[in-house]
């Protein structure tokens, strides 16, 4: 009886095993729905924003969009961004392309800086405050700052 328990113990210990290899080896189509055997997009992507389809030009991405397209860069975040509904406080933010940031308010220059990164398709990080900020899915040109429901337009010259 004791071998027949320790066989089934000791079969029991390579299924699972085996399920949790397998598990490894498919983390990437579990978790991003897609195959392994897709290939990734690696190449350069050439973007046209709203500013730059109106003066004919296109502006250049290192960073990947998704299928749809849909995707901040960080030419969409580089510039300066006023926020023109809560007036009373002057709101205005700059995003540099070395991924820093400097906000303006109250008349006070510099008021909050720090670094800035994109952590999702449709939003970006202030550091050291951990701030998040949501682009506007459909027009990249409106973010939201959302903890304080502030809502900034980037400036047409940035």
């Amino acid at each position: 009886m004791k071998k027949n328990t320790s066989g089934l113990f000791l079969i029991t210990v390579i299924v699972v095993i085996m399920i949790l290899g397998l598990t490894f080896v498919f983390r990437d189509s579990i978790f991003n729905g897609q195959a392994q055997s897709t290939p990734q997009h690696t190449s350069k992507v050439v973007v046209t924003s709203k500013a730059a389809t109106s003066k004919n030009t296109s502006v250049s991405s290192s960073h990947n969009h998704d299928s749809s397209g849909n995707q901040i860069t960080d030419e969409d975040v580089v510039g300066v961004w006023v926020n023109h509904i809560n007036k009373d406080i002057h709101q205005q933010i700059t995003f540099l392309s070395n991924h820093t940031w400097k906000e303006n308010q109250h008349g006070q220059t510099n008021i909050y800086s720090g670094k800035w990164k994109i952590t999702g398709p449709y939003t970006i990080n202030l550091s050291p405050y951990d701030e998040d900020i949501r682009f506007t899915k459909n027009n990249f040109n409106e973010m939201t700052v959302i903890s304080y429901d502030h809502v900034l337009t980037k400036n047409k010259a940035s």
